[in-house]
């Protein structure tokens, strides 16, 4: 792409300050991009890649190939990167994915997305849930964020423990940080380090069991993926998309269904150990206790840090249950 004068443009931003961006519209720039990174596909074997950074086209003056102008194309771009990246893959035929968070119209054509760099906050973490319930009614169905955040100072023990356990069950589970270099001490978001820099095991031993639950909630994952996949409705979904007509889940914006048979409510404010969890009509049943549950209320339910307020569809809980049992404690290191 190039400047309204015919220069080559150059990223403007403080990411990679300078660097020549490939035009999409130019199928033999795009050609000549990709051939250099087939390798990796046919010789390293690698999966996929994460298209990182789709949000660097800037200025409406700018040119492309097909004759548009950076007001109507610089929008397209990020899909165009992560679409021209899921082409290769396609043609290299390997069963991988691109992973970016940018993306425009269509983006769900090319997953998977992450809601990009937030802070180590409480309300970043709010914030988070909202982006991923938006990028779901707006057709991304496989989405995550990094949970307790990317930017600055680590978080709390208490933010990344309930982070964690909204994000094992989030279509994606990830963790990931800013590099801090060799700044000492490391910001690094695994689970050893948050233990080790706030003196509290807590941190790695209740991540260590929300990852045990999110491996048994495997299959479930893939069934789900593959309803979205046929129908178009998200995995993670705000609870209008399955009850419009009770008019009380819209005063429950946090909480949300994650495919088609559980109902999730995270806590998501510091100090608290319990949370109102609006039921749909219907028959629920506690994934924790196993208790029975009429929907139609709004049901107050304690949340120690080793849990996170899920409920199950009556008709689905002889099979779900068990993926809830006997699991680690966390409780000590």
């Amino acid at each position: 792409m190039a400047e309204a004068d015919g220069t080559p443009y150059r990223n403007r931003g403080w990411w990679f300050p300078g660097a020549l961006l490939p035009d999409w519209t130019n199928p033999s720039a795009g050609d000549w991009w990709l051939a250099k990174r087939r390798y990796l596909l046919t010789d390293v074997g690698i999966d996929g890649f994460k298209t990182d950074g789709g949000e660097h086209a800037w200025g409406d003056e700018l040119r492309y190939a097909d004759g548009t102008r950076g007001d109507v194309s610089n929008n397209l771009f990020a899909q165009r990167y992560a679409d021209a990246y899921t082409a290769l893959l396609d043609d290299c035929d390997v069963n991988g994915v691109t992973f970016s968070r940018a993306g425009f119209t269509g983006a769900g054509s090319s997953p998977c997305h992450w809601a990009g760099d937030e802070d180590s906050t409480w309300k970043a973490f709010r914030a988070s849930i909202t982006a991923g319930l938006t990028a779901g009614a707006s057709g991304v169905a496989f989405w995550g964020s990094d949970l307790a955040g990317f930017s600055g100072e680590i978080p709390s023990v208490e933010l990344y423990v309930r982070s964690s356990a909204m994000a094992t069950f989030c279509p994606i589970m990830q963790y990931h940080s800013e590099f801090s270099g060799d700044l000492a001490p490391h910001r690094d978001r695994t689970p050893w380090n948050v233990a080790e820099r706030h003196d509290d095991t807590r941190a790695l031993t209740l991540y260590r069991r929300f990852a045990v639950l999110r491996a048994r909630l495997q299959p479930y994952l893939i069934e789900q993926a593959d309803v979205s996949i046929a129908t178009g409705v998200p995995m993670m979904r705000a609870l209008c998309f399955g009850f419009p007509h009770d008019p009380t889940v819209w005063e429950h914006p946090l909480q949300y269904q994650f495919g088609d048979h559980l109902l999730v409510a995270p806590v998501c404010h510091e100090n608290d150990d319990s949370v109102d969890v609006c039921l749909p009509a219907g028959r629920w049943v506690d994934a924790w206790t196993g208790e029975q549950c009429d929907g139609g209320r709004v049901v107050r339910r304690p949340v120690p840090w080793h849990e996170i307020a899920v409920f199950i569809d009556a008709a689905h809980a002889a099979r779900l249950l068990p993926v809830f049992a006997d699991l680690p404690d966390g409780l000590v290191g």
